[in-house]
């Protein structure tokens, strides 16, 4: 063969491989864009209708395929589906390389369809392999306070902590069971953490005034109230308990 032929066949290869790569990147890039819509929507009904068109390109592939079902699983999930969520977020783990976010996903669905064994099991599996899973340590905790083991739950929250001392869910869980266990004391440290890290969630404060109502610092209380009411103008929570702080505050 001459070398002006061999010159031509080497030329025709890379063209080829040069055609098929830029196609690929434009897919990706494609994918990638839809993906990016698919997290500004906020209706997830509409998410899962625009994932629905991209799982029909047979041409996705790998990790590409693997986080366009993840996506549509956390559709699903946030429609409280947790059965379909399930299903397209084991479809996610058979394409995806990282597969912790996903199953840990997958074991907050398990706990809400009350398959605690199942969800315990996938949390183990995560937590051999990447040991230092703060969120995964929060969804055990939740699995024994659901079973009513409330120590071994703020023991799990506690641990969550220590690998992420702003763990807003780890925060959150354990201010709600110190609450549960009669700690309201204790629950206010965590509250107090909790609402540096959220300054605009009037969940946090509304929380908080009820320590305060819990601890009889009603004047705390109210200013929680008051700062819930800015955040949100005329929730109808606030005026419900406020009403019992200021017959407290009369007392004698």
């Amino acid at each position: 063969m001459s070398h002006k032929r061999l010159a031509l066949i080497i030329l025709s290869l890379l063209f080829v491989l040069n055609t098929a790569a830029a196609s690929l990147s434009i897919a990706d890039q494609t994918t990638e864009n839809l993906l990016k819509q698919v997290r500004e929507e906020s209706d997830p009904a509409k998410r899962i209708e625009l994932l629905d068109l991209a799982l029909k390109d047979s041409s996705l592939k790998g990790d590409t395929r693997g986080a366009v079902f993840f996506e549509r699983g956390m559709a699903y999930k946030a429609m409280n589906d947790c059965f379909r969520a399930i299903e397209d977020l084991d479809s996610s783990l058979a394409h995806l390389r990282k597969a912790t976010p996903a199953l840990l996903e997958k074991a907050h669905c398990l706990i809400q369809v009350d398959q605690s064994d199942e969800a315990f099991r996938v949390l183990e599996t995560v937590l051999l392999s990447v040991p230092a899973t703060a969120r995964a340590y929060v969804l055990k905790g939740m699995i024994y306070e659901k079973e009513g083991f409330f120590s071994k739950a703020e023991d799990e929250y506690t641990r969550a902590l220590d690998y992420d001392s702003e763990s807003f869910s780890a925060l959150d869980m354990r201010t709600r069971l110190l609450l549960r266990k009669g700690k309201p004391r204790k629950a206010l440290d965590d509250i107090n953490a909790l609402s540096r890290l959220a300054p605009k969630d009037p969940d946090v404060f509304m929380t908080r005034a009820r320590i305060h109502v819990k601890l009889k610092d009603y004047g705390a209380a109210l200013a929680d109230y008051a700062r819930v009411e800015s955040l949100t103008p005329g929730d109808d929570r606030v005026l419900k308990e406020k009403v019992p702080v200021f017959f407290e505050m009369d007392q004698p």
